[in-house]
């Protein structure tokens, strides 16, 4: 291969190989190269029909394939020799994916770099449930964030409860380590039973939905990552159709 090639960053969505958007299932199926990580449906990667290399970078906590470096590396060594590189990420790229990061380096060395949106874990796991990240009976604003920082700092009580009290609907990704913090300061704020409602393992055979009720209990349920927790009005206007609201 002579000419210089591209990456694209396509986002494989959550809960499902069938969530991937027509435009990234058509970008795939066109890779010669594909960088991916480890909460995409591997049956994805059967759509990679014109890969001559499929690349493990997959990240779990306390255990990644590669460091962020190598897979900056990997992408543009691969593009430099003319691939058509595919890096499929988990969710949305641009969502807590660094997208940003590995977009932004390829581009700075000259190779060609597109984002193609997925469906992100928080939006799956509402529809997975039925609940309105926003609307008019249920919640006007909803904040996304993340129980971890840069260099791995956890989200701090302070900052939990401003982000609860101020957002009709908080929605906490990588945060299972600080969910007993969550539940607290929901509780503190809203009442008891807390409004928190957590979607663990979305997609998978062992997924868990967890309602306020377990959250209040004595003895409330471990929550496995990864998981997305919801806090806030929503989460009460859900509740109330519990009895009836029944999505599959």
């Amino acid at each position: 291969m002579g000419s210089i090639g591209s990456v694209t960053l396509v986002g494989a969505g959550s809960g499902g190989w069938d969530l991937i958007t027509v435009r990234g299932l058509r970008a795939l199926s066109q890779a010669s190269v594909v960088v991916y990580d480890n909460l995409i449906d591997r049956r994805l990667l059967r759509f990679a029909v014109n890969a001559v290399e499929l690349v493990y970078a997959g990240k779990r906590p306390g255990k990644h394939a590669m460091t962020q470096d190598e897979i900056n590396s990997i992408l543009v060594d691969r593009a430099l020799k003319g691939h058509r590189v595919v890096r499929l990420k988990g969710g949305d790229p641009l969502t807590f994916g660094r997208g940003e990061e590995e977009c932004d380096y390829v581009a700075r060395m000259g190779i060609p770099c597109s984002i193609i949106p997925g469906v992100t874990s928080y939006n799956a796991a509402a529809a997975r449930i039925g609940l309105p990240l926003a609307g008019r009976e249920a919640a006007s604003n909803f904040i996304v964030t993340t129980g971890v920082r840069a260099g791995g700092a956890r989200l701090d009580r302070d900052s939990i409860s401003k982000i609860i009290g101020s957002a009709h609907t908080a929605v906490f990704l990588m945060s299972t380590r600080i969910l007993e913090t969550i539940v607290e300061e929901a509780g503190r704020k809203h009442g008891m039973p807390p409004p928190v409602l957590a979607v663990s393992k979305l997609g998978y055979p062992d997924e868990q939905i967890v309602w306020p009720d377990r959250f209040a209990s004595e003895r409330p349920p471990k929550i496995e990552p990864p998981s997305v927790i919801f806090v806030g009005g929503s989460v009460r206007w859900l509740e109330k159709r519990r009895g009836y609201y029944r999505l599959v």
